[in-house]
């Protein structure tokens, strides 16, 4: 019997070697070749091997070795071990499985499969399955399936804490925040993570202004699926700096709403430069990744000599993707309140925007009660006929003629605080049509109650460019407007023209000289009642036509080009030029060869003139920048021309001399000069000077305006703006403007002002010289701060 039982080994033995199959104690072998050794002790494989193990172990690789004695596999190239019992995958090049102690030891990079869900990469890397633990003393990446991506200097994962721990870990969130701890847990069934020593940078790509570097710090922190909770926690905007950032609210906890975007704090100061200056109970605010989000914005204090000190307390209220609600009151010592909304709506095809207001002294009747209406909205029109169709809706009104310059009321529609503008217009465009109606309100506030209102019921105009056998030679274009206005009370005018127009190309002589010609067909139709009843109606039929010729040199430089051409322009109609001669019209180097210089739709300018001129400038060949430019211009006429506005000079034999020169010999000045002179050159009509001067820190810019053409003309000024940088964050700015007519200094400003990337610190003295109904003279010293991303707010009054 003993002899067959070793027989039947033999067999078994020579059947599983035939077939590549070898059994150990612990493992099965599938092989396509083995070789055996020290008396069956030891056992190589290569070509291809897999080793199994009764409790569902699967290691696959290029070769392997088996200690029997100290049931001990090594496995190299190309390896995987795979634990379907725990739900564990392993890739890496060489592994040792000590089937003992079920010690897995991998010294070459691995790569870990944990649950299908996280997914680890790491060296050294050892492998306890009886214990269920899993680490590595070497750096280590963890990405899992909910987009987080973890760098740790070590890590353990505990099989049963079902917990990873690790050290000075680094991880990325889906929002691309970034986080910093010296240690964490990362509970992997519930996905929470709690640390210490936290440090999370936000992703300022979210930001509007990307110079900031929001992030958290805290003592210790709880991370799950909705909340991060620091406990002695700070934030800050602020880009990283030596020394404290600018500011920094600092609380006894900080929660980060993930659902909401939105940080709360308790027990928190605001420290400014490391000195508290606020502290709130309770504050929150949006993350710095939100662009909209409901909340009260930052308060704003404001102190006024009519009302006296008040605080603004602006609430934004976000009501749909595509809806949103400012709403602010200003509160007022003595009872008296504004509240003010500015609604906002984007759909696909319009968008609206709405403000309101009204002023209530609580004290007082509802008679004194103020208030504002503006209403903007515009509309992108399907149309069958027009490539580009457009309805723009303008509504504009308020209660009081000074309400809004009295009580400074601010919003992005209020352009002007005395003429208020209500219209309804269309708009619609091809490549060769344009067409546009409107009917409009505009109301002086300045004017007296009968005359301040102007009635246009309704405007309309049309631009056709004709395709004709002339588009060889030029453009021909057939315009139609009309209007009909209503007027100081009782005055009315309706105004009907078709105007035909033809414009050359420019073509040129062998001499070098551009030549062209314009030439205009009108036909004018009135129907007006002035202020006494008087009803008179006027047809005309009038034609212009202007030719214009100018000879274009051009001198090369070493450093600098120049060019001069010298202009002349000839027009002529046969036409008597309909009385506008009460009417302001200012001519300026930019409009004196215009064919309408006059800017008349109902007349043409009669008779013939010439227009001599010149323009000259001096190029920069370096970067092609003018250094100079210079125009002149001068209209010549066979007679005088009593009917032409005479603030123009264009009905005197001899106009005024109009020009402009600029002047921009480097960065550090630059002149803009608009000017006109009488024809002998013996007086100024008309001067408009703006320049600047930069030298180093110091920037100064003056604008000045005197104007003798235009009838009742109150606003000749000299406006001045200096500032000093003392460096990159200080500086040093007065402001003053003088009104020239009355010999008054309206007011001026002088501001000091701290500004870095997330705060901005000054103290303003403003002091202003007018009355005007309820606005009075007054003083004012305040302090003022910009925090990123909260806001501005101002102090009260300090000179009251």
């Amino acid at each position: 019997m003993k002899n067959n039982f070793k027989l039947y080994f033999i067999l078994v033995f020579f059947y599983f070697v035939s077939n590549n199959y070898l059994l150990s104690s612990e493992f099965v072998f599938n092989a396509s070749e083995v070789i055996v050794l020290e008396k069956g002790n030891k056992l190589k494989a290569i070509n291809g091997i897999e080793a199994l193990t009764k409790d569902k172990i699967k290691i696959t690789g290029n070769e392997f070795e088996y200690d029997k004695k100290k049931n001990e596999l090594r496995v190299f190239g190309n390896v995987y071990f795979i634990d379907s019992l725990n739900d564990i995958k392993i890739k890496t090049e060489e592994i040792i499985y000590f089937r003992d102690n079920e010690n897995l030891l991998i010294k070459e990079k691995s790569f870990t499969n944990l649950y299908e869900k996280y997914f680890i990469e790491s060296k050294n890397l050892n492998y306890y399955r009886s214990k269920g633990i899993i680490s590595s003393n070497n750096k280590t990446k963890i990405k899992d399936i909910y987009n987080n991506n973890y760098s740790l200097d070590e890590f353990e994962y505990s099989k049963l804490k079902n917990i990873i721990k690790g050290k000075n870990v680094g991880f990325l969130d889906p929002d691309s925040n970034k986080y910093f701890l010296e240690e964490i847990y990362l509970n992997l069934e519930n996905k929470n993570i709690a640390g210490k020593d936290l440090d999370v940078s936000f992703n300022n790509n979210l930001l509007n202004n990307t110079d900031n570097e929001p992030r958290m710090k805290g003592k210790s922190v709880t991370i799950d699926k909705n909340n991060t909770i620091v406990s002695k926690g700070s934030f800050t905007t602020c880009k990283k700096r030596d020394g404290c950032p600018p500011w920094v609210m600092h609380a006894a906890e900080v929660e980060h709403d993930k659902l909401k975007k939105t940080i709360y704090y308790k027990n928190a100061w605001l420290k400014i430069y490391d000195v508290p200056v606020l502290y709130f109970p309770k504050f929150f605010h949006p993350d710095p990744t939100v662009k909209r989000q409901s909340g009260f914005l930052m308060p704003t204090f404001s102190d006024s000599s009519i009302l006296g000190p008040s605080v603004k307390i602006p609430y934004y209220k976000v009501i749909a993707d595509n809806k949103d609600l400012t709403f602010t009151p200003q509160i007022f010592k003595g009872e008296k309140i504004i509240l003010q909304s500015e609604y906002r709506q984007n759909n696909k095809n319009s968008t609206h925007t709405s403000d309101f207001s009204i002023f209530k002294s609580l004290k007082q009747s509802a008679l004194n009660t103020k208030n504002h209406f503006f209403l903007s909205s515009h509309f992108d029109l399907e149309s069958n006929y027009f490539d580009n169709s457009k309805l723009n809706l303008e509504i504009q009104t308020t209660s009081n003629d000074t309400y809004l310059k009295t009580y400074k009321i601010k919003s992005p529609l209020i352009n002007n605080e005395t003429t208020l503008t209500s219209f309804l217009n269309y708009e619609g465009s091809n490549d060769d049509l344009y067409i546009t109606a409107y009917t409009k309100l505009i109301e002086d506030q300045s004017k007296s109650k009968s005359d301040r209102n102007e009635f246009i019921y309704p405007y309309f105009s049309l631009s056709k460019n004709i395709d004709s056998s002339l588009n060889k030679f030029g453009q021909l274009n057939y315009s139609f407007d009309g209007n009909q206005r209503k007027f100081n009370a009782n005055e009315y005018k309706l105004d009907v023209n078709n105007n035909l127009n033809f414009k050359s190309n420019t073509s040129y002589t062998d001499f070098g000289f551009a030549k062209n010609y314009e030439i205009v067909l009108k036909n004018s139709n009135i129907n007006e009642k002035n202020s006494s009843g008087k009803t008179e109606d006027k047809q005309k039929l009038m034609s212009a036509i202007m030719y214009t010729t100018s000879l274009p040199l051009k001198k090369n430089g070493p450093k600098y080009n120049s060019f001069l051409s010298p202009n002349f322009s000839l027009r002529f109609s046969p036409n008597v030029t309909k009385n506008i001669k009460t009417e302001d019209r200012r001519m300026e180097i930019n409009n004196i060869y215009s064919l309408n210089r006059i800017s008349q739709t109902d007349a043409i300018e009669g008779g013939a003139s010439v227009t001599l001129g010149t323009e000259y400038k001096i190029l920069k060949k370096e970067n092609d920048n003018d250094l100079l430019s210079l125009g002149l211009a001068q209209v010549y006429r066979n007679k005088h021309n009593n009917d032409l506005p005479t603030n123009s000079s264009l009905g005197n034999t001899s106009s005024d001399v109009f020009g402009n020169i600029k002047f921009t010999p480097n960065e550090i000045l630059n002149i803009d000069y608009n000017f006109s002179y009488d024809n002998s050159f013996s007086s100024s009509k008309y001067d408009h000077i703006k320049a600047s001067l930069t030298v180093n820190n110091f920037i100064t810019t003056f604008e000045i305006l005197d104007d003798d053409t235009l009838s009742g003309n109150t606003e000749d000024y000299v406006l001045n703006t200096t500032t000093y940088n003392f460096d990159e964050n200080n500086s040093l700015t007065f402001k003053t403007r003088e009104n020239r007519k009355i010999d008054l200094t309206e007011y001026y400003n002088l501001i000091y002002e701290y500004k870095n990337d997330c705060l901005v610190a000054g103290i303003e003295y403003n002091k202003q010289f007018y009355n005007d109904g309820d606005l009075k003279p007054e003083e004012k010293l305040f302090f003022s701060i910009t925090i990123t991303p909260f806001g501005k707010t101002n102090s009260p009054n300090i000179n009251r």
